[in-house]
């Protein structure tokens, strides 16, 4: 599961944040950023449900589409252009990604506090941290996901 990617709000985030099967929290900082010479069009609330809704959704998409392709890629000038970080728990991403907000990067609103959040579901034992060292290494390698006991 990613917490954002690259395409999240709009191409509008310059970090990619996940959870590696190795254990450790992954944040992918982008080099490079897309920077609109046109408004975008207002957001569509998605209801799962509507199918006008839907339909609103996908006009919008694909006018943002429209508009990103005449629009430019530009090299983004921080220090962690292009770089991968990588932390062993969501609380140093947590910390990390405030780092890199700091210094300028782009990232959806709140995605610290579920890393945050997160973090605490690990330190109060709700969920165990997903690694591959849980999995037979032979049974991973086949695409199985058997659970060594």
């Amino acid at each position: 599961m990613s917490y954002c990617r690259f395409s999240t709000d709009d191409f509008q985030c310059d970090l990619y944040i996940y959870e590696c099967v190795t254990g450790q929290w992954m944040i992918h900082v982008a080099g490079r950023k897309v920077v609109y010479k046109e408004s975008l069009p207002e957001s569509v609330k998605l209801d799962a449900a509507s199918e006008e809704s839907w339909k609103a959704w996908l006009e919008r998409k694909k006018k943002v589409d429209e508009i990103r392709e005449r629009s430019e890629l530009v090299a983004i000038g921080l220090p962690y252009d292009g770089q991968t970080i990588a932390v062993d728990s969501p609380g140093e991403c947590a910390d990390a990604v405030e780092m890199l907000l700091a210094l300028g990067y782009r990232a959806p609103k709140g995605i610290v506090g579920e890393l945050r959040d997160e973090q605490k579901e690990l330190d109060d034992g709700w969920r165990k941290k997903s690694n591959s060292a849980e999995f037979d290494d032979e049974a991973s390698q086949r695409g199985e996901k058997e659970r060594v006991d």
